[in-house]
């Protein structure tokens, strides 16, 4: 309000309260008009204005700035989600393209172990082939001297001279009887020889197209090898992917968060392949195993079960070091479950041994036996190897029942 007004007021009042009623009635009729007039509601109203403009026109300028503030804030939480979005997109390629490269070079150990055991299997049946050749020539040449010696006795002894016999008409039912006897004894043998040459040039045949088929082998061998040594290559930009890898999962968090994602998904191919347990083929479990169960590859063991591994997490198998393509054998029999590429752990097998009993074979080259396939104790079903993104060849190793990680160094005999 303005001065005018507060001392027009107060003299308005002191003379209302000091004056006769007649003039107050006066005094009150004048201040209502003074009060009432356009000239100092509009002085009022300025006044007000005035006071307010500086302050309304300050906190626009806060929210202008705050506006400002958050629009930044907005823009590099986009640009962050994108950031992440395209590290995501990029791991996902990376991930894909190292799938790729073990899924060639599974394919091609797979071959090379065919081959390996083809080549095997047909020196083992030259070998057997040699060494009946060698026996029916010992026959042949045991049979040669027999029927030498035995003409040359005839020869010597003149009695059983064929021209002595013949000329001599005076025992005809002695010569009737020497003269079958040769006979019957040259066609034995006769008959004889010729089976045994028969034989051998059978096995000579043989022996040609064994030595065709295992050049030809050797041949194949040598262009899987010639294949696998393209491969190495796919090895090199294999290594330098998971190089790449690894550098986008610098920091501890960013491991600890992949090993729990990778661990989810072995728990839930775990749990889809959990319904698919039959009891089709008796099988007995393992209970009556416990500390008997020969291990499925001899090597070094390293990092136990139960042992911290990142973070919170804990080892649930065991991880034995040994040999590239060295054979992984099921520790008893059982049902093929699973056989897969899975993410972190590469190759992966798993079989079911009945009773809420399962072992399971991760990181292999390759996979020898496939879903649905009866493999017994012992029996080579993958080949060692390092996939799924691992620098030293080796085999991931674990046993569950009911689902639940078990430490396989309990169920297993004492050394690997």
């Amino acid at each position: 309000m303005s001065k005018p007004y507060h001392f027009i007021r107060a003299l308005f009042l002191k003379g209302l309260l000091s004056v006769r009623r007649g003039v107050r009635l006066g005094l009150l009729t004048f201040g209502l008009l003074f009060i009432s007039q356009p000239g100092f509601t509009q002085d009022e109203t300025a006044e007000t204005s005035l006071q307010q403009e500086p302050q309304e026109k300050q906190e626009s300028e806060e929210d202008r700035l705050k506006r400002e503030q958050l629009e930044r804030v907005k823009k590099q939480i986009r640009q962050s989600e994108k950031s992440i979005e395209n590290q995501q997109v990029k791991h996902q390629f990376l991930t894909n393209l190292l799938k790729k490269s073990e899924r060639e070079i599974s394919d091609v150990a797979r071959q090379l172990n065919t081959i390996k055991s083809d080549k095997k299997n047909n020196r083992q049946k030259l070998s057997n082939l040699e060494t009946e050749q060698a026996e029916l020539t010992r026959e042949r040449d045991q049979n040669k001297k027999l029927l030498a010696g035995q003409l040359s006795s005839m020869y010597v002894n003149g009695s059983h001279d064929y021209s002595k016999l013949l000329l001599n008409q005076q025992e005809p039912g002695k010569l009737e009887r020497v003269l079958g006897y040769y006979e019957y004894l040259n066609r034995a043998r006769t008959k004889n020889l010729d089976r045994i040459e028969t034989i051998l040039v059978r096995l000579s045949e043989i022996d040609v197209q064994l030595g065709e088929t295992i050049n030809e082998l050797n041949g194949l061998e040598q262009q899987q090898l010639k294949k696998q040594s393209q491969l190495t290559n796919h090895q090199k930009s294999r290594r330098k992917t998971i190089s790449q890898i690894r550098k986008r999962l610098k920091t501890e968090s960013q491991q600890l968060e992949q090993l729990k994602i990778n661990e989810q998904n072995l728990t839930a191919a775990l749990a889809r392949i959990k319904s698919l347990v039959t009891e089709a083929i008796e099988l007995a479990g393992l209970s009556h195993l416990k500390g008997h169960l020969g291990w499925p590859v001899n090597g070094n063991l390293s990092n136990k079960f139960g042992r911290k591994r990142r973070g919170s997490l804990r080892w649930k198998g065991v991880v034995i070091h040994s040999t590239t393509g060295t054979p992984v054998k099921t520790v008893q029999q059982g049902l093929v479950l699973f056989a897969d590429w899975l993410k972190g752990f590469g190759w992966v097998i798993v079989v079911d041994h009945g009773d809420s009993y399962m072992s399971l074979y991760g990181h292999n080259q390759t996979l020898l036996k496939a879903v649905g396939e009866k493999v017994e104790a012992g029996e080579p079903i993958a080949l060692v190897g390092k996939s799924g993104g691992q620098s030293k060849a080796g085999l991931y190793f674990e046993i569950r029942h009911q689902g639940i990680a078990i430490n396989p160094a309990v169920w297993c005999k004492a050394g690997v």
